[in-house]
């Protein structure tokens, strides 16, 4: 999940190094302009094919790092502080090796957050989920073979390899819990993460605010875990599901992760981006 990046000139270097994206700096395209790139796959966006594999690529081994050290935290200790600083101390090692890589999404709703952003382009999107649920599925099939079956603790999450999240009441908390966690999850992160007038976009590369994106992940695996496993990632539990071939609720982290983090994306243009906006015109 991820991003420090700077403004004007040096962003669009940096974009056009990193991001299989065209960037236009001799026309402003217009709104309608922007949501027809949105949802096209250009030519353009095929220029540098070794730029897009390597972010995919990334996407792939920086989801797999994530799910082995994340799953065999919960699988080695029944204990929720452990697992919760497991999952914040990985997250911000992870941000600041593939931020410039691939942009350290890691998790498919915060990547169609970074899609309607414009921040990647649709194909780049496309490819990265499917790396991100590809590294959550090696990861998980190298875990449970790793971990004897009775060893492996009945969890109340969804989570891990066998839990359901139990019955109508329980599926109902399960999303809520899912949408309001992802939701404060990716408003934080945007707020940390696009800044200024026009949003840019800034990897967390540097410790600090990488460490501020750990310490969010911390907080909301402590609120949310013993409601819903706080999964926030619909790539967290589609990995151990799939090996599992284990299906109940699963669709609740799928749906409560997209519906939070369109949520919390809402929140931060009404309430930050809309400031920033202010200003410049205050300024101006």
């Amino acid at each position: 999940m991820s991003h420090a990046l700077s403004y004007g000139s040096e962003k669009e270097s940096l974009l056009k190094s990193y991001i299989p994206i065209s960037v236009n700096t001799e026309e402003t395209p217009s709104d309608g302009e922007k949501k027809i790139r949105r949802f096209s796959c250009r030519l353009s966006d095929l220029a540098s094919w070794e730029n897009l594999w390597k972010a995919i690529l990334g996407e792939f081994i920086g989801t797999f790092i994530m799910m082995y050290v994340g799953l065999g935290a919960i699988l080695a200790q029944d204990e929720l502080l452990y697992v919760a600083l497991t999952w914040s101390l990985i997250m911000p090692v992870l941000i600041s090796i593939f931020g410039k890589i691939s942009q350290a999404l890691f998790n498919p709703a915060i990547t169609v957050v970074f899609w309607l952003l414009e921040d990647i382009t649709l194909l780049q999107a496309i490819f990265s989920v499917f790396a991100q649920l590809l590294g959550s599925a090696a990861a998980s099939a190298l875990q449970l073979q790793l971990w004897p079956l009775d060893t492996r603790k009945p969890y109340y999450d969804g989570c891990t390899f066998n839990v359901p999240i139990g019955d109508k009441s329980g599926t109902q908390r399960g999303l809520i819990n899912e949408v309001v966690t992802t939701c404060i999850l990716v408003f934080l992160l945007l707020s940390l993460t696009h800044r200024g007038p026009t949003a840019e976009l800034q990897h967390p590369q540097t410790l600090l605010v990488a460490m501020a994106v750990g310490a969010t992940i911390f907080c909301m695996v402590m609120v949310g875990a013993p409601i819903s496993g706080a999964s926030l990632n619909p790539a967290r539990s589609f990995g151990p599901s799939l090996v599992a071939n284990y299906w109940d609720d699963h669709w609740v982290f799928w749906a409560g992760p997209i519906i939070g983090a369109l949520l919390g994306m809402s929140i931060w243009y009404t309430f930050v981006r809309k400031v920033y906006i202010t200003e410049e015109k205050k300024d101006s």
